[in-house]
């Protein structure tokens, strides 16, 4: 690792990531670039490209940190798969409510890493513990996060912020015979609607269930024809 200069004696690694994270924390990521970082670390730009090359590599490098903190729980057998489902869901919400700023980093980065393997592991197993076959759970691991990670998007642009569902109550409301049903809507919260959205993944699971079992029935009914004859 570089040795700091001597305009920068106090500056180490850990201080820039943490403070990095704090800015975008507050101010938003598009707000964060290596000059504001300076100002806020009270040190002169040039000296950052000592520990971080540029804005680039050092949202690398908080992505990574961001992802480590999440902590997955412990898998359970004694569970069945919603419970299973839900405390891995719930663990990574817990890191979009701690570093809300950091959302757009987190959900369009392309580079793979051992958190998201990880937690797609984690879906596999509350997937197949539902009795979802191998086939429809390839897929099902793909587009169930994709579903999911869009939902903690929404939430941290203020789709379901108070102040939004009062505004399209009071659009509603300009002409109720065209919207009977929004004008007297009422946003639930956003815990509510998170718990909502997992619960519409378990009702597509309950599909993926029966599809499998008709699937195997079809098998078996296949199988018994074959065998009577």
């Amino acid at each position: 690792m570089p040795r700091p200069t001597r305009d920068q004696p106090q500056l180490t690694r850990q201080l820039i990531e943490d403070t990095a994270l704090l800015l975008i924390d507050a101010e938003g990521l598009e707000r964060m670039s290596m000059r504001r970082l300076a100002r806020a670390l009270g040190v002169a730009p040039g000296s950052l490209y000592h520990w971080i090359p540029n804005k680039k590599a050092l949202l690398e490098v908080l992505y990574v940190r961001a992802l480590q903190t999440i902590e997955l729980p412990a898998s359970d057998a004694s569970l069945d798969w919603r419970a299973e489902l839900r405390r891995v869901c719930h663990s990574f919400r817990a890191l979009w409510l701690q570093h809300p700023g950091f959302v757009p980093v987190l959900i369009g980065h392309a580079s793979v890493n051992r958190t998201e393997l990880a937690f797609r592991e984690r879906l596999d197993v509350a997937l197949e513990l539902a009795g979802v076959g191998d086939g429809i759970r390839l897929a099902a691991i793909e587009v169930l996060p994709a579903f999911l990670f869009g939902v903690m998007v929404s939430e941290n642009r203020g789709d379901f912020s108070a102040e939004r569902g009062e505004a399209l109550r009071t659009l509603a409301r300009t002409d109720p015979n065209a919207f009977p049903r929004m004008a007297h809507r009422t946003l639930p919260s956003p815990d509510h609607l998170f718990d909502s959205a997992l619960q519409i993944i378990e009702f597509a699971i309950e599909g993926m269930r029966a599809e499998t079992a008709g699937e195997a029935s079809s098998a078996q009914a296949v199988e018994a024809e074959k065998a009577h004859r």
